[in-house]
Formats: structure tokens, C-alpha cells, sequence
């Protein structure tokens, strides 16, 4: 696939599995044997089963969240993408109970796509900031 085609295959991602949450999208665009390495995820993310379940990790909690692709420049394999996202804190997030907050995060994601699916994807976001959005280590 051309490198065009490999922004387009990206940018469905985070049209379809983000802000339509069609898990079915999934299936499609990821491969089986996928790899995601992310700041808010202490271990990898591995399949794509593993890109469901981290998906509705944050969907469940922010179930209106929306995802703003900002920028991306692809390269051969590579895709980078910096994107914008915001939602409200309506369920469970990290044993947080919901606190019906705003919030807005930025983030910068890499995927490398083979043979038509996003192979591997290394992301970065401002999870701190977004736990101080959500008043997490405020006393009462």
C-alpha cells in the first residue's frame, strides 16, 4: 500500500473504532498478531482483542468521547498522527468513579502498517494532565 493509503486506513481508525465505537472496525484494520505500546498502559497491547478491550476501557468511561485528528504525515510503512480528544468522565476509569468532568487531552500516536493493517502503534498522550483534569490526587 502506498503511504496515502496507509494515512487513510489510520484516519478510518479514528473515525470508525474512536467516534462511531464500531468495535467491528477493528477486525478490519488491525492485525491479528498487533502490538500497541501507550503512556496511559503499563503493559502492551496485543491483538486485537487487546485494541477492543483498551478501547472500551475509555469508551465506558468516557462514552461521548471524540477524537480530532489534528495532523498526520505519512512515510513509507509509517504513519504519525497528532490528534486531540474530549469527553466526559460518565463511568469507571482506572478505579476512578465517574465525576462527570470535562476533559480535553492531546496526543501523538505511530503505527506502522503492513500488507493493509495497522501491524504495531507506539502512543503517547498527556495522562497526567488528564488526571488532574479529573481531580485525581485532590483531597476533599
Amino acid at each position: 500500500m502506498s503511504a496515502e493509503q496507509n494515512k487513510a486506513l489510520v484516519i478510518r481508525h479514528y473515525d470508525e473504532s474512536w467516534n462511531q465505537q464500531d468495535e467491528d472496525a477493528v477486525d478490519e484494520i488491525f492485525a491479528e498478531d498487533f502490538v500497541g505500546y501507550s503512556s496511559g498502559s503499563p503493559e502492551p497491547i496485543k491483538g486485537r482483542e487487546g485494541v477492543k478491550q483498551s478501547l472500551e476501557g475509555y469508551l465506558s468511561a468516557f462514552p461521548n468521547l471524540q477524537m480530532t485528528i489534528e495532523e498526520t504525515v505519512a512515510d513509507d510503512d509509517k504513519v504519525a498522527v497528532r490528534w486531540f480528544a474530549e469527553g466526559t468522565h460518565n463511568g469507571d476509569f482506572l478505579g476512578m468513579p465517574p465525576t462527570g468532568k470535562d476533559v480535553e487531552v492531546g496526543g501523538i500516536d505511530i503505527f506502522t502498517v503492513v500488507d493493509g493493517q495497522i501491524k504495531e502503534a507506539h502512543g503517547l498522550y498527556d495522562h497526567a494532565g488528564m488526571m488532574q483534569q479529573l481531580g485525581a490526587g485532590e483531597s476533599d
